[in-house]
């Protein structure tokens, strides 16, 4: 019982860090206070050693045609996804999904101008 109030706890927390970044992210192309509600998501993740809360806030998909090879499988990948990851045990930053969240994150605040994706 106590870890489920401890994980709702940190969603709420999380989710109000999260809305408050929401300045920035409301700078960017395509979301408005109209869709916001629709593109965000509380997640937990949970496997041995961690217990993550965390949000994301999806951006609208990009097309393209990209081919991943993982262990001699190989599939087609036609759309990107876009979008930001918050999570406050991962310190008081935004996570981008994909380059050009990036770029937007750096566009909007220069303590973004280091993070980088790999």
């Amino acid at each position: 019982m106590k870890n489920k109030i401890r994980i709702t706890l940190l969603v709420i927390c999380g989710a109000l860090y999260a809305l408050g970044n929401a300045a920035i992210v409301l700078n960017f192309p395509d979301i408005s206070i109209q869709s916001f509600q629709n593109k965000f998501s509380l997640v937990h993740f949970t496997a041995p050693g961690n217990d993550f809360v965390g949000s994301i806030l999806r951006l609208p998909t990009k097309s393209e045609n990209q081919t991943v090879t993982l262990l001699s499988s190989s599939k087609t990948c036609t759309k990107l996804v876009r979008g930001l990851y918050f999570n406050s045990q991962r310190g008081k930053r935004l996570r981008p999904l994909d380059a050009d969240t990036l770029q937007l994150l750096k566009d909007q605040n220069s303590s973004y101008n280091d993070l980088q994706i790999s």
